[in-house]
């Protein structure tokens, strides 16, 4: 049976396994797209030929990985492992995630005193619908902290937008333009960026490096190539990701249909109310 997942889940797959180790085990074959991307770095074209294997060839992709396992960790309501869902429309399919996180507060405190607020919060978290200041004031006297001091998540759903009716060639346009685009760059660029981009543009997440950028020979001061690279992952290199993502799915899954055995393997479990509603539908 075919079923949908979101775009986040989607590509939540991908996130399970991106250590060196398995990168090195593997070698993923193929090429990113008809030209030469130069600003890719070796990981980030394995990473996007994984996704391009999983939308082209599901029944095989599975033989990469290990099933998903919720994480907690950093959640105070427990986090369930994904679903996925036999309906388009379904509700659940098309929510946002909500979510609260330890603060820092009792995090520095280690972590028996987070467990300690982890099960508090658990045994609390109903009156967060229509009796905040009740909350409040529990949470005031159990650990002197305000509604203020609970760090809340909220990301909104990323959807499972149909791409069929995107055109290839329109794709193709807009990646063309960016690396086109990438080019002018360079040469109206001065000689230290030039330099910045010929030695670190594979390696822009360098940007948020705790460490010194070693063998920074640019001319550039650190802050100066640290901003300069940020600056150029967010104009060339995570458009282009994000387009070749979208070349992807149109040319191989526009709606983000797998096999619910496939996925079944993959961790993923049925969604309560898509089972129900099946049910339902059966036994009018």
């Amino acid at each position: 049976m075919k079923v949908f997942i979101t775009n986040a889940n989607s590509k939540g797959i991908i996130e399970l396994k991106q250590s060196k180790e398995f990168i090195e085990k593997y070698e993923i074959k193929g090429i990113v797209y008809k030209k030469p991307i130069y600003f890719l770095s070796d990981f980030e074209k394995k990473r996007l030929l994984l996704y391009k294997d999983l939308l082209e060839n599901t029944e095989a992709f599975i033989r990469f990985y290990k099933k998903v396992q919720a994480s907690t960790s950093q959640y105070l309501i427990p986090v369930k492992n994904p679903r996925y869902h036999q309906y388009r429309d379904c509700e659940a399919l098309n929510s946002d995630f909500r979510n609260y996180k330890v603060p820092q507060q009792i995090r520095v405190k280690g972590k028996s005193k987070e467990e300690e607020f982890r099960l508090w919060f658990q045994a609390n978290q109903h009156l967060l619908n229509d009796k905040k200041e009740i909350f409040e004031l529990r949470l005031k006297s159990k650990f002197n902290l305000f509604l203020s001091d609970l760090p809340h998540v909220l990301e909104r759903n990323s959807g499972i937008t149909i791409f069929r009716d995107i055109s290839l060639l329109d794709l193709e346009a807009e990646i063309d333009d960016i690396l086109r685009e990438t080019g002018r760059f360079f040469r109206e660029s001065s000689e230290p960026k030039k330099t910045a981009i010929r030695r670190f543009q594979k390696y822009t997440y360098l940007s948020n490096s705790k460490y010194k950028i070693y063998n920074n020979d640019t001319g550039l001061e650190e802050k100066e190539l640290r901003e300069f690279l940020h600056s150029y992952n967010v104009k060339f290199k995570q458009p282009i990701i994000d387009l070749l993502h979208k070349y992807y799915r149109v040319l191989y899954n526009p709606e983000l249909k797998f096999e619910s055995t496939l996925l079944e393997e993959l961790g993923f479990s049925q969604c309560f109310s898509c089972e129900k509603r099946a049910f339902d539908e059966i036994n009018l």
